[in-house]
């Protein structure tokens, strides 16, 4: 019992370590996110704050060392007053001056 009692008074006089946490980001060579980790393999990364890594988020880019989010808007055509004229029964075929034509534009899911 006097092991335990001389083991336990030798804890309570050992200093706390403290343990600095560093959150990574893995990417190819083209930037794109490869896995984000605590470990440290080896590969290229970019340290990155606990908000970030919590967020996990693949729809990024690393550039010049730093995160780019990408765009996630979703584009479609729409039938508009002004635009790109187009044959009334066929998208597909774009016409100049024509009495059946509609026109159409890109409308982005951000856009009224």
């Amino acid at each position: 019992m006097s092991n335990f009692l001389e083991a336990v008074a030798q804890l309570e006089n050992t200093p706390l370590v403290s343990v600095e946490l560093e959150y990574r980001l893995y990417f190819d060579n083209n930037g794109n996110p490869l896995y984000y980790t605590m470990d440290k393999p080896s590969g290229q990364y970019i340290s990155i704050t606990l908000e970030q890594y919590r967020r996990s988020n693949y729809n990024v880019k690393v550039v010049n060392g730093i995160i780019k989010e990408m765009n996630t808007s979703i584009t479609k055509l729409v039938p508009a007053n002004i635009g790109t004229p187009c044959h009334s029964h066929d998208i597909s075929i774009v016409v100049d001056n024509s009495s059946k034509k509609q026109y159409w534009k890109l409308k982005t899911d951000e856009e009224d």
